[in-house]
């Protein structure tokens, strides 16, 4: 295929806020909120309730913080603890959820809250989810069960039920990875870095989007590359 010298520009719609590791954690989190808001960006991020900080999530309420996702495996305290760690618990996730719910209907807030269960393919599963549906049956929350997305590296690959997995992979054309230490990686998905298309220290997000290594990145989709990671570790269909 001929090389692809157009150009793209895609205003963002939303800025999720975690990829590997737990947003909680990062002391500026606050910061990006209040600045994506004052851009009229939306803001999101996934993250373990064992981790909430009540006094911090309260003020990413108050500075605009669109969509915040709770991952809860488990309405079994003992379980809880062994998918996401002995520091967590579903009682103390719970409690701390409903007081940041009525905060947010106290000070009208906008933030949507979702609470979302990966579907790990356990025994006992969707009776487990259903626990967790009648614990928040009656708290403003979008909740749903999650499918596994990548699963090329387990050896009990059980499918998904994600309706964007049964599409062609749109990332190249549709997203932006941007890591903690500035480096463009080809998606969320690209853990350790494989594929940098540019710096955003030292090159500007119009630049690298429209730049020769994102044009390259994008043919490789098309031309199906042997030897490029998105063929041989990722579930998502390429587009050629």
């Amino acid at each position: 295929m001929s090389e692809n010298n157009f150009f793209l520009y895609i205003i963002p719609k939303v800025i999720q806020l975690h990829g590997y590791g737990d947003p909680l954690l990062d002391k500026h989190l606050n910061e990006y909120i209040k600045l994506l808001t004052k851009k009229g960006v939306s803001s999101y991020f996934s993250c373990n309730p064992a981790n909430i900080n009540i006094e911090q999530t309260e003020l990413m309420l108050k500075n605009g913080l669109s969509y915040i996702k709770y991952s809860i495996e488990s309405v079994d305290d003992e379980e809880f603890k062994n998918i996401r760690g002995n520091a967590s618990n579903f009682t103390e996730s719970f409690e701390a959820i409903k007081k940041i719910i009525k905060i947010k209907e106290e000070n009208d807030y906008n933030t949507k809250i979702i609470i979302t269960m990966l579907d790990l393919n356990r025994t006992g599963q969707v009776e487990e989810f259903k626990k967790l549906v009648r614990v928040f049956e009656e708290l403003d929350v979008y909740i749903y069960l999650k499918s596994e997305d990548q699963q090329w590296y387990r050896k009990d690959y059980h499918g998904t039920n994600s309706v964007h997995w049964s599409e062609f992979c749109k990332h190249p054309w549709m997203s932006m990875t941007i890591k903690s230490n500035g480096e463009v990686a080809m998606c969320m998905e690209d853990y350790n870095n494989e594929i940098v298309l540019g710096n955003a220290n030292h090159e500007s997000l119009y630049d690298i989007w429209n730049g020769q290594k994102y044009i390259q990145f994008r043919n490789d989709h098309f031309d199906m590359t042997k030897g490029v990671k998105c063929n041989e570790e990722c579930d998502m269909k390429l587009i050629g």
